[in-house]
């Protein structure tokens, strides 16, 4: 089989809640703060708020005085999904309540 004829992978439905991890820093580059900032504030969060997610009030993203990496609390159309994000690594990880 040529290169030509493989057929491209598969993108992973992300938009419905499920168990899984997700890598925003395929590269696997060591993150700066200012970087994982970005992946957890910019991407992750306008990635799930576009995907019609709704964070619960008081958990992370931008909230003063709080770890800026706290546990994101996630309502999926009445579904819990808790985040996490590995500030280090660049990965995020959903757990469904």
């Amino acid at each position: 089989m040529g290169i030509f004829s493989r057929k491209p992978k598969q993108e992973q439905d992300v938009s419905n809640p499920a168990n899984r991890q997700l890598n925003f820093n395929k590269e696997g580059l060591k993150l700066e703060w200012i970087d994982a900032v970005y992946l957890w504030e910019d991407e992750y969060q306008v990635m799930r708020i576009k995907q019609g997610w709704k964070p619960v009030d008081g958990h992370g993203f931008r909230e003063e005085g709080k770890d800026r990496f706290a546990p994101v609390l996630w309502n999926i159309n009445g579904t819990g999904v808790r985040a996490t994000f590995d500030s280090y690594k660049g990965i995020v990880t959903e757990k469904v309540l």
